[in-house]
């Protein structure tokens, strides 16, 4: 999610900027996500949106529980603990460098069930990924590996695999 990325990049960049994390917060879970890359603020009305009225009680009865499962006191303690496991940007560029036009992603079209009933490869940004006469294509030149594809693939129709020469 953006917000993930955001909260990180000023996070890490300008850690006594009190971030506040918006957008797209739906679960729970991504409160501790954000709050771990750095938020010290929350905005829940996605949630609310999505879940209904009752979801900003959901996010608090989650934090406590999930608080004193981990001897947390205070939000403050785990507060931009995430910030260690962040790989910068020209990282991970140089590690997916010497792959690009090597390894790409792959259909399983066994698997896929195709764009009119899974729009999942075409809603995520991926220049490398097009529908061409209803099936999900994967242009070699464009595709660096990132395996983004795989994880997203519901149906596990995606796979990483050497270019075939």
């Amino acid at each position: 999610m953006v917000s993930y990325r955001d909260v990180a990049l000023v996070g890490r960049h300008a850690p006594d900027i009190n971030v506040e994390a918006c957008g797209g917060l739906v679960i729970p879970e991504q409160a501790i996500e954000v709050m771990m890359l750095g938020a010290k603020l929350i905005q829940l009305s996605s949630g609310v949106f999505f879940n209904g009225i009752s979801y900003p009680g959901k996010v608090v009865d989650f934090l406590r529980k999930y608080m004193e499962e981990q001897g947390y006191n205070s939000v403050n303690e785990f507060i931009g603990l995430g910030q260690k496991y962040i790989t910068e940007m020209g990282e991970v560029q140089r590690e997916y460098r010497p792959q690009v036009g090597k390894v790409i992603a792959h259909v399983d079209y066994d698997r896929c069930i195709g764009p009119d009933a899974c729009n999942e490869c075409l809603d995520m940004f991926c220049i490398a990924t097009y529908e061409e006469d209803s099936v999900i294509k994967i242009d070699p030149k464009l595709c660096c590996g990132c395996n983004l594809c795989v994880i997203k693939c519901s149906q596990g129709a995606r796979s990483l695999g050497w270019v075939d020469k």
